[in-house]
């Protein structure tokens, strides 16, 4: 940017790429490197593995595009650890795949669940009943489980 009193003029700027940790990665500028480093291409990330060894700690989100790499690697982790359960961002797919290749998941630090929610309308547009829904995951669970809708502010 080029800026005076008079204005300014925007001559450039940051290719959008994603942020290792989310959150924590403005306060931590090594994040905001490793992202913009690893999202110039898919191989990134495997380079980064070499030399891990059986273990590997992703410090952030763990994801479907990560476990693709590590499975077209020869040798991968033993063991994929994330900080804690909500960084382990897998479709059942790729969860099953990793397991298939003998991969282990850990998490270092637990998550105490203390509420779900429960949304009444369908993503894929489908029609069930919201109500035997949340009395099915209440049924499941010893924590409250709220209904977004009902409870939204914004109704």
């Amino acid at each position: 940017m080029i800026a005076d009193a008079a204005g300014y003029e925007r001559v450039g700027s940051i290719a959008p790429f994603l942020q290792i940790g989310g959150d924590s990665a403005p306060r931590q500028g090594w994040r905001i490197a490793a992202s913009m480093i690893w999202s110039r291409s898919a191989d990134d990330f495997t380079l980064a593995l070499e030399g891990q060894g059986e273990d590997l700690y992703a410090t952030g989100a763990f994801t479907d595009a990560m476990a693709a790499q590590l499975l077209r690697r020869r040798g991968i982790p033993h063991t994929v650890s994330v900080e804690d359960g909500t960084r382990l961002l897998l479709s059942r797919e790729s969860y099953e795949k990793l397991r298939a290749r003998g991969v282990a998941f850990r998490v270092r630090r637990q998550n105490e669940l203390i509420a779900l929610t429960v949304n009444p309308f369908s993503a894929y547009g489908a029609p069930y009943d919201p109500a035997a829904f949340q009395a099915l995951v209440e049924s499941k669970v010893n924590v409250p489980v709220i209904d977004v809708f009902k409870e939204s502010q914004w109704n």
